[in-house]
């Protein structure tokens, strides 16, 4: 679903799944990729309604992106009607070091999520699904 972010950026939206397996039972997620350009702002609420869990995304070298996080939680707090809903938090480091992994990790401790970075190695999004999905089923059973 990452593909080709620069052509995501403009449309705004991107919608895709990915199947895995939970103590050996398939489980089908539908991933949804919101923008957060201004202009595609209208766009988030009716993806937001009715999640089960969130991955907030930032860039290690963009310090503006990771302070924008608590606004990014708040926006999706205010729509969602799950409250047992689950967030985990994915670095997409693109060069110079902005955001310590210190502050990153105690951040997501901070907001009870899952830490993340991203490497060339795919088997990131693996886990970090794996672990999201695992957490949404968890939450389901005990709530």
């Amino acid at each position: 679903i990452m593909g080709d972010l620069a052509h995501y950026m403009k449309l705004g939206v991107r919608i895709g799944t990915k199947k895995i397996t939970i103590d050996q039972e398939p489980v089908k997620l539908t991933l949804v990729l919101i923008s957060d350009n201004e202009e595609h702002k209208n766009l988030r609420p009716s993806y937001i309604t009715g999640a089960s869990a969130s991955v907030f995304v930032f860039d290690t070298a963009n310090r503006s992106s990771f302070l924008n996080l608590p606004n990014w939680i708040n926006e999706f707090a205010d729509r969602i009607s799950d409250p047992n809903v689950q967030f985990s938090l994915l670095n997409l480091p693109s060069g110079s070091v902005e955001v310590s992994f210190d502050e990153a990790s105690s951040f997501a401790a901070e907001h009870g999520m899952d830490y993340f970075e991203y490497s060339d190695d795919s088997e990131i999004f693996d886990s970090l699904f794996s672990s999201l999905a695992r957490r949404v089923l968890e939450s389901k059973e005990d709530g």
